[in-house]
Protein backbone atom coordinates (compact mmCIF):
# COMPACT_ATOMS: atom_id res chain seq x y z
CA UNK A 1 0.00 0.00 0.00
CA UNK A 2 2.73 2.47 0.92
CA UNK A 3 4.57 1.92 -2.38
CA UNK A 4 1.34 2.36 -4.34
CA UNK A 5 0.57 5.62 -2.55
CA UNK A 6 4.13 6.83 -3.05
CA UNK A 7 3.95 6.16 -6.79
CA UNK A 8 0.53 7.77 -7.00
CA UNK A 9 1.84 10.90 -5.32
CA UNK A 10 4.95 10.98 -7.53
CA UNK A 11 2.76 10.71 -10.64
CA UNK A 12 0.50 13.66 -9.75
CA UNK A 13 2.23 15.97 -12.22
CA UNK A 14 3.52 13.32 -14.60
CA UNK A 15 1.23 11.88 -17.29
CA UNK A 16 3.35 8.77 -17.82
CA UNK A 17 2.04 5.44 -16.60
CA UNK A 18 4.04 3.34 -14.12
CA UNK A 19 3.53 -0.21 -12.95
CA UNK A 20 3.90 -1.47 -9.40
CA UNK A 21 4.73 -5.18 -9.54
CA UNK A 22 4.05 -7.21 -6.42
CA UNK A 23 6.19 -10.33 -6.78
CA UNK A 24 5.83 -13.14 -4.26
CA UNK A 25 6.94 -16.70 -3.60
CA UNK A 26 4.53 -19.62 -3.23
CA UNK A 27 5.19 -23.30 -2.62
CA UNK A 28 4.25 -25.81 -5.31
CA UNK A 29 1.24 -26.98 -3.27
CA UNK A 30 -0.63 -23.67 -3.08
CA UNK A 31 -3.95 -25.21 -2.06
CA UNK A 32 -3.35 -24.24 1.56
CA UNK A 33 -5.83 -21.65 2.81
CA UNK A 34 -3.15 -19.02 3.52
CA UNK A 35 -1.96 -18.99 -0.10
CA UNK A 36 -5.47 -18.90 -1.51
CA UNK A 37 -6.30 -16.00 0.81
CA UNK A 38 -3.12 -14.18 -0.21
CA UNK A 39 -4.01 -14.39 -3.92
CA UNK A 40 -7.54 -13.14 -3.21
CA UNK A 41 -6.19 -10.20 -1.21
CA UNK A 42 -3.83 -9.25 -4.05
CA UNK A 43 -6.71 -9.42 -6.55
CA UNK A 44 -8.89 -7.31 -4.25
CA UNK A 45 -6.14 -4.71 -3.89
CA UNK A 46 -5.81 -4.56 -7.68
CA UNK A 47 -9.54 -3.86 -7.99
CA UNK A 48 -9.48 -1.15 -5.32
CA UNK A 49 -6.31 0.49 -6.59
CA UNK A 50 -7.46 1.15 -10.14
CA UNK A 51 -5.68 4.18 -11.48
CA UNK A 52 -4.81 5.17 -15.03
CA UNK A 53 -1.29 6.29 -14.11
CA UNK A 54 -0.30 3.70 -11.50
CA UNK A 55 -1.05 0.15 -12.57
CA UNK A 56 -0.81 -2.62 -9.99
CA UNK A 57 0.13 -6.12 -11.06
CA UNK A 58 0.89 -9.15 -8.93
CA UNK A 59 2.38 -12.52 -9.79
CA UNK A 60 4.26 -15.34 -8.18
CA UNK A 61 7.86 -16.11 -9.00
CA UNK A 62 6.63 -19.32 -10.65
CA UNK A 63 4.42 -17.26 -12.98
CA UNK A 64 7.29 -14.89 -13.75
CA UNK A 65 9.64 -17.77 -14.56
CA UNK A 66 7.05 -19.34 -16.86
CA UNK A 67 6.65 -16.02 -18.67
CA UNK A 68 10.40 -15.65 -19.11
CA UNK A 69 10.67 -19.23 -20.30
CA UNK A 70 8.03 -18.62 -22.99
CA UNK A 71 10.06 -15.63 -24.16
CA UNK A 72 13.04 -18.04 -24.39
CA UNK A 73 15.71 -15.39 -24.80
CA UNK A 74 18.62 -17.83 -24.68
CA UNK A 75 19.93 -21.11 -23.33
CA UNK A 76 21.71 -19.13 -20.64
CA UNK A 77 18.43 -17.63 -19.41
CA UNK A 78 16.72 -21.03 -19.52
CA UNK A 79 19.59 -22.58 -17.55
CA UNK A 80 19.24 -19.85 -14.93
CA UNK A 81 15.47 -20.40 -14.73
CA UNK A 82 16.05 -24.12 -14.26
CA UNK A 83 18.42 -23.42 -11.37
CA UNK A 84 15.87 -21.07 -9.77
CA UNK A 85 13.18 -23.73 -10.05
CA UNK A 86 15.46 -26.39 -8.56
CA UNK A 87 16.18 -24.17 -5.59
CA UNK A 88 12.80 -22.54 -4.89
CA UNK A 89 10.12 -24.89 -6.22
CA UNK A 90 9.30 -26.75 -3.04
CA UNK A 91 6.16 -28.17 -1.49
CA UNK A 92 5.12 -27.66 2.09
CA UNK A 93 3.82 -30.46 4.26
Amino acid sequence: MKHYLGLKRAQQNDPRQVTLLYLYWEPMNTQAEAFTKHRLEAAEFKERARDRRVRFHSMSYTELWAKRERAAASDRVNDHLARLRDRYSVSLR
